[in-house]
């Protein structure tokens, strides 16, 4: 073998260090965080003749977000559809997707609070259970 060639070798089989292996982010928390800070914030500024809705679409559908609990990477909803059916969907981030829409006012009724609820057993640089 070619000196070379034996150069080419070692490259070629040499151990390179490998970064350290991050924990995943907890992607549903940091979306949905987001998410009822822009609604909280946008309904501060509406006018008297608005409101204000937030809508998830999950597989096609959309939902009338009633309840958020965020887990890890996933989402656990409690919504209502347009048939004012109850469903309660698990979701992964990414096939979920937020909106909030600013309408006129149909009625008097003020805008709906949002429940939020992050699982505890895992935070934001925890490593164990709370």
């Amino acid at each position: 073998m070619s000196s070379f060639d034996q150069k080419m070798s070692s490259l070629v089989n040499a151990t390179l260090p490998r970064a350290a292996v991050q924990p995943p982010k907890q992607r549903a928390n940091e979306i949905f965080q987001h998410t009822i800070g822009h609604y909280n914030f946008l309904k501060t500024q509406l006018k008297p003749e608005q409101s204000i809705n937030l809508v998830c679409y999950i597989g096609g559908m959309v939902f009338d977000v009633y309840r958020v609990s965020a887990t890890d990477h996933y989402f656990e909803i409690t919504a209502r559809d347009e048939n004012e059916s109850l469903h309660i969907v698990t979701s992964p981030v990414e096939q979920i997707a937020f909106d909030i829409i600013i309408s006129k006012k149909t009625n008097d009724e003020p805008p709906r609070e949002i429940g939020f609820k992050i699982d505890q057993s895992l935070k934001l640089g925890d490593k164990a259970a709370s």
